[in-house]
């Protein structure tokens, strides 16, 4: 889908401007339309991916990164891959594969093939939205640019409880663990979207401090007393590790305690590990096979029968794929056997999005591995694509649970009831069906989580001091969002009607913010020296920001909607400024049910004598 990106995002929320322009003091060019392409009229191609496959037929979810701790110590973006298990979802007998994307996306792509030959469907989507922003977090924007939200999300899946059925361990970046249980059977999955998503937290740290991020899971009763143990990849840099926590509690309600924490396998400078369980030299123990950063498996074998807490699963050797020892990485790994043979295969999420099977073609002893092949789906939802606009940034929160909503540049031949009024084209927004046949299909909306205060004085943070769109972020909706994303030209003192098309069906809560800002270096700053190296910079600079409401409605029909702004600034220090610093439109309609569409056309941006 391709959602706009998390940089532009926080551009977008934090000064209600997506469009920025600096002038200098000089002639102002001839006149042009603003904003550009106001009429829709040029847009490029993405890909519709919420059925799990791109339009070239392959499996896929969304590609992107995510903020991870540095070699330097410092946060910053990585590329993240797909998160990817192999298990057999709906007990047939076969290997399904299960996927979570950067965007908290968890989908099953069943296998609709043989034990011999799979082949694999769409995936259908697991409606559980877990990556809400934690409690606290909201009004922090600090650290909310800084860490973002509960992705990405690093999954494993297996029978962790006596039911049979096949459960999912979560873990993410900020280092909590998730544990999401299958309510359904081993045939019939199905997975609860809870009230609350923090009864969904195993308890892995010590008083709600984390020890380790970018976490990934996997259960296995490691020292055979029939209780499921867990098994953390940790995702931060330096001092990696698998680590292995032992299961305190029973199979029905797994208990971990930080305290009863033992390195597994070293990492020995490797990052953001994955790790995956398999036979690797035949001899009846579950080995550990560890993805990483950089694209490599490495192999760490069980030591056997006189295995205790503590003891150390050393390095053995990593896994060539016909001759290459590296997939571009980062990447994520999981094994199962695909083809029937006995023998356990790899499939690997990459950091393109999609996932490749690389078949083993050795022995039980010996395995061998050839080429991983990027998996094919035997089914396409339609369309396969959607037209992005050019000139506009289009978030239709799709990194927040916004299952099945997509925005589109139509004609009256792709959609005859667009009528565009202005050119051939113009903008579209709604929700897709669900394609679920045997997973519970989605619901249209996430319903925001009740915080309650923690002392009696404290208001409720979710409405305190936050612009409505972070909310909407922090709690989930189904909220469109179309802003300007090219340069908008105001003259301070200049009066410009502000103008755009719009109709829609079960579409509400439309509003239409316009806003722009001023910026004016006055002086040096001063800069006050402190203890220890410490400094204070006060600045000399005069900012004013100043954001007008368009009142708007949505009928069935187009309409018009029209309003006009002079534009100045309070602060006298900007008073002398030609031209705006920055300038943006911004609308904003929520689309709640599952035939809820808009259509917009037509914007326009004019000065007026």
């Amino acid at each position: 889908m391709n959602p706009i990106s998390r940089s532009s995002l926080a551009v977008l929320l934090h000064s209600a401007l997506c469009a920025t322009l600096a002038f200098a003091q000089t002639p102002p060019p001839p006149a042009r339309p603003m904003p550009s392409d106001g009429g829709f009229e040029r847009s490029s191609s993405t890909d519709n991916l919420w059925d799990g496959v791109d339009a070239t037929g392959l499996i896929s979810g969304s590609r992107g990164s995510a903020k991870v701790l540095l070699e330097s110590g410092s946060v910053g973006e990585r590329a993240m891959p797909l998160s990817v298990a192999a298990a057999d979802m709906n007990g047939d007998g076969l290997m399904d594969i299960v996927t979570a994307d950067v965007n908290g996306y968890m989908r099953v792509h069943f296998n609709k093939g043989t034990p011999t030959e799979p082949k694999f469907g769409m995936g259908e989507i697991i409606p559980i939205w877990l990556p809400l922003t934690p409690p606290g977090m909201e009004k922090d924007r600090a650290n909310l640019k800084t860490y973002g939200n509960r992705t990405p999300l690093k999954i494993g899946v297996g029978p962790f409880r006596s039911s049979g059925a096949n459960d999912i361990l979560i873990g993410n970046y900020l280092g909590e663990m998730m544990f999401l249980p299958n309510s359904g059977s081993a045939m019939a999955p199905d997975f609860r979207q809870p009230a609350n998503i923090d009864t969904l937290l195993l308890n892995t740290g010590t008083a709600g401090q984390y020890w380790a991020n970018l976490l990934t899971p996997l259960m296995f009763d490691m020292n055979r007393d029939g209780k499921m143990d867990l098994l953390v990849g940790e995702g931060s840099y330096s001092a990696n590790s698998i680590h292995l926590l032992l299961n305190s509690g029973s199979s029905a309600a797994p208990k971990f305690d930080v305290a009863n924490r033992f390195f597994l396998a070293y990492g020995d400078g490797r990052e953001q590990l994955t790790p995956t369980l398999a036979d690797y030299n035949g001899d009846g123990f579950m080995d550990v096979i560890v993805g990483d950063r950089t694209g490599e498996l490495a192999v760490f074998l069980n030591p056997g029968a006189g295995w205790k807490p503590g003891a150390e699963f050393p390095f053995a050797t990593t896994i060539s794929f016909g001759g290459a020892t590296k997939i571009p990485g980062p990447i994520a790994v999981s094994a199962g056997d695909f083809n029937g043979d006995g023998l356990f295969d790899l499939i690997l999420g990459k950091i393109t999005g999609r996932v490749a099977l690389a078949l083993n073609q050795g022995t039980a002893k010996e395995p061998k591995f050839a080429l991983p092949v990027e998996i094919k789906s035997e089914e396409n939802m339609q369309p396969l694509r959607f037209k992005r606009p050019s000139a506009w940034a289009v978030w239709q929160g799709f990194t927040m649970g916004n299952w099945g909503g997509y925005s589109d540049i139509v004609n009256e031949t792709t959609d005859p009831a667009a009528r565009p009024t202005e050119g051939k084209s113009c903008f579209k927004a709604g929700n897709l069906p669900s394609i679920n046949k045997i997973i519970k299909p989605w619901a249209f909306k996430i319903e925001p989580q009740k915080v309650a205060p923690s002392s009696p004085n404290q208001q409720d943070h979710v409405n305190e001091g936050v612009d409505p769109l972070e909310t909407a972020i922090a709690r989930g909706s189904k909220t469109l969002v179309l802003a300007t994303n090219t340069g908008i030209r105001l003259k301070q003192n200049s009066s410009y009607e502000i103008s755009f098309d719009i109709k829609g069906t079960k579409a509400r809560n439309a509003s239409a913010r316009f806003g722009y800002s001023g910026f004016k270096k006055l002086g040096q700053d001063k800069i006050t020296r402190g203890d220890r190296g410490s400094a204070t910079v006060q600045r000399n600079e005069a900012r004013e920001e100043i954001t007008e409401t368009i009142p708007t409605t949505v009928g069935s029909e187009w309409k018009t909607i029209t309003k006009v702004f002079k534009i100045g600034f309070k602060d006298p220090d900007l008073k002398s400024l030609e031209n705006v610093s920055e300038a943006g439109l911004r609308i904003q309609v929520e689309l709640p049910d599952a035939d809820s569409v808009v259509y917009v056309d037509n914007v326009k941006i004019v000065e007026k004598p």
